[in-house]
């Protein structure tokens, strides 16, 4: 889940599970690295940490962008007629 390595004479904690958010951060001790690595895992573990929103859907977002995004594009006629396909 967690791999911690040194780089440039700073410690680099990065924290991966499937679900989850991806988390990165640089500490000054490898003390400090493990401490967070520690805390991350066990938040995972008991399900506390953030995990991403599964009810949104690929037909929610594009509706979203054609309501905030594209209507401010000069092809918006014929994007939002493409979009219109998808939903």
């Amino acid at each position: 889940m967690a791999s911690i390595k040194i780089r440039n004479g700073k410690w680099k904690v990065r924290i991966r599970k499937a679900g989850f958010a991806f988390q990165s951060r640089t500490f000054t001790s490898h003390q400090a690295a493990l401490a967070l690595s520690r805390q991350v895992e066990t938040k995972i573990e008991q399900d506390i940490a953030c995990s991403p929103d599964k009810a949104v859907t690929l037909g929610d977002l594009l509706k979203r962008s054609k309501d905030t995004v594209t209507i401010h594009k000069t092809s918006r006629q014929d994007e939002s007629v493409a979009q219109e396909g998808f939903s």
